[in-house]
């Protein structure tokens, strides 16, 4: 059985690993960000990435200044996103809207530098690149209940 399959079975029995909420009764249907990506350029909606595992998001400078390419992807429970530092607009980090994680090191400018996290609770989760924060360097990970 392969891991996806076996967190959502957790998930259905309502037995949630890691004290996620895959059990509860209402999962979230849609990505909850409420005004977050107002100032991200490239934002255009959460691009889906359920049948994936894991997914890439870049880190730096782009066509349309600092950003997170893809600004926000859908994903199913227990996909690994990783994040991949393309040397480009200076020093930047990943790190939790509440500061909940963040990548080991603080910013990084390294092209090439990875960092990845598994996730495996439903809803949205709202990151960002606290030195160009202002510039609109956010980011967000929606995990689908419902994606197999």
């Amino acid at each position: 059985m392969d891991r996806r399959r076996f967190v959502v079975l957790l998930g259905a029995a309502g037995i949630a690993p890691g004290g996620g909420c895959l059990g509860r009764d209402d999962p979230p249907d849609e990505p909850a960000y409420g005004d977050w990506f107002d100032n991200v350029r490239n934002f255009e909606g959460f691009v889906d990435r359920t049948d994936r595992d894991p997914v890439t998001v870049l880190v730096g400078t782009g066509d349309r200044g600092w950003q997170f390419d893809p600004a926000a992807v859908s994903v199913a429970p227990g996909t690994t996103v990783v994040w991949e530092w393309t040397g480009r607009g200076g020093d930047h980090n990943v790190e939790h809207r509440d500061t909940d994680w963040e990548n080991p090191g603080g910013t990084v400018a390294e092209e090439g530098h990875t960092w990845e996290r598994e996730f495996t609770e439903p809803g949205t989760h709202l990151y960002t690149c606290w030195p160009h924060d202002g510039l609109g360097m956010r980011g967000g990970v929606f995990v689908d209940a419902h994606a197999q």
